[in-house]
């Protein structure tokens, strides 16, 4: 999916199921923010990928896809040493 939508890492994991528009054809429109310029922009995925994505998704029963959610980093349960 990164190589069909020419995205960043970081663009991928903050994409969610409402950023695709799914074509009766089976391929589907993607907008998203690029990080680096901060431009809206919409890309196509070809049928061939939208049926990759739709196959990691159905067994699952994912209805709202956000690949990465954030969590709270645990705290240092020890001091830093003296330097």
């Amino acid at each position: 999916m990164a190589y069909a939508l020419m995205a960043r890492r970081s663009e991928l994991v903050a994409l969610n199921l409402e950023n695709f528009s799914f074509d009766p054809d089976g391929s589907a429109k993607v907008t998203f923010e690029r990080i680096k310029t901060g431009e809206i922009s919409t890309s196509y995925l070809p049928a061939e990928t939208v049926t990759i994505l739709r196959t990691w998704l159905d067994p699952v029963r994912i209805d709202t896809l956000q690949a990465h959610r954030p969590h709270a980093r645990p705290h240092r349960t020890r001091p830093l040493p003296d330097q």
